[in-house]
């Protein structure tokens, strides 16, 4: 559990780290002719598209036939420098942020599935036991018909004899009937 304050620390650090760097770049776009031209079209193409949308927020409806006049070389590298920098910043805000909810959406759905596999082990669990009293009631329900027959061949056992003793004795006082007679 340590290691995500351990990434959002370090997500702030990223943030915090590409500031300078913004200001780096501000810096190099004056010194290096790649850089300088970069910043200074960016620079160029923000000031006109500013200028347009003032233009129209103003009320001039046709801001094509208007001519834009460039800013000084200077101003639209600082211009530029500074945009870059910006979307720079704005870009390793967006990429931690998206970093960050991707993780934690990993992490939930980890969870997710965890918690579906403790369910799925537990619903195991009680389909076992479930098999094993249903085992268990047929043994015990073939243990009672076990009982059962014996019971009855018992009962059968006990009528027969209660039969023959009652014919020896049926017996036995008929031919006590026929020494007297």
């Amino acid at each position: 559990m340590v290691a995500i304050p351990l990434f959002k620390v370090g997500g702030l650090l990223l943030r915090t780290l590409t500031k300078p760097v913004a200001k780096a770049l501000k810096t190099r776009a004056k010194t290096h002719p790649w850089l300088n031209t970069v910043c200074n079209t960016v620079g160029q193409h923000q000031n006109r598209a500013l200028l347009k949308i003032q233009m129209s927020v103003q009320g001039q409806i046709n801001t094509r036939s208007v001519q834009i006049k460039e800013l000084p070389v200077d101003q639209a590298v600082e211009k530029g420098a500074e945009f870059l920098g910006e979307v720079l910043i704005f870009g390793v805000a967006v990429a931690v942020a998206a970093y960050e909810y991707d993780r934690s959406s990993k992490s939930g759905k980890e969870k997710e599935r965890t918690a579906n596999e403790r369910e799925f082990q537990k619903q195991l669990e009680v389909d076992m036991r479930f098999r094993r009293l249903e085992h268990q009631m047929r043994a015990m329900d073939d243990q009672l018909n076990l009982l059962k027959s014996q019971l009855d061949s018992a009962s059968a056992a006990i009528v027969r004899i209660q039969d023959e003793r009652d014919l020896a004795m049926a017996q036995s006082q008929q031919s006590r009937w026929l020494r007297w007679s």
